[in-house]
């Protein structure tokens, strides 16, 4: 999710998120417009299967929790 919105992003871009990546930009382009602060995004895992404390999953959930995202 960071590498999202990082300036400089580390993982390839397809069109999907290049899709993504516009709207953030244009959202964030009207941020003189935000009354309330900046936007709020939160994150939900979601799975049909049983939470096994996976410890590579866990790590990644820890990654996205740390610091905050750079704004586009």
């Amino acid at each position: 999710m960071k590498d999202l919105f990082a300036e400089k992003p580390a993982l390839p871009r397809n069109e999907t998120i290049e899709d993504k990546e516009a709207i953030i930009k244009a959202v964030y382009g009207k941020s003189a417009l935000f009354k309330r602060g900046n936007p709020l995004v939160r994150m939900y895992y979601v799975t049909t299967g049983k939470w096994q404390n996976d410890v590579k999953l866990e790590g990644r959930i820890g990654n996205e929790k740390e610091g905050s995202c750079a704004v586009v």
